[in-house]
């Protein structure tokens, strides 16, 4: 990349560019099917929704962030990678079968 030309015609020289995409979580699916969604789809800790049986991940996910009741989404690739590593233990201890693999980012089950 040599330069990005900008909306009112200028061009700016430049040697790397970072696009964020995707400002807006995609929560219409969640909650037509009766999940609770306030500016992402509303989960605890573990990633469980409203729904005991259903758990979401990823930046559309609306999760507590600390103490003090704060909330939020996390929209970086490190989260993202956090969360593939820590949810699916979560995903088969909720099946009551025990993960093999804690914290590998894949679900193995006995």
């Amino acid at each position: 990349m040599e330069s990005a030309q900008l909306d009112d015609g200028t061009a700016v020289e430049c040697d790397l560019v970072v696009v964020g995409i995707g400002a807006v979580p995609n929560q219409e699916l969640a909650a037509a099917t009766g999940i609770d969604c306030d500016k992402g789809i509303l989960v605890d800790v573990d990633g469980r929704t409203n729904d005991p049986a259903i758990f979401a991940a990823g930046d559309c996910t609306n999760r507590p962030l600390g103490s003090g009741g704060l909330r939020g989404r996390l929209e970086s690739v490190h989260n993202a990678v956090e969360q593939g590593m820590w949810l699916p233990p979560r995903f088969s201890d909720n099946l009551g079968r025990s993960s093999m693999c804690r914290g590998s980012g894949r679900i193995s089950t006995a």
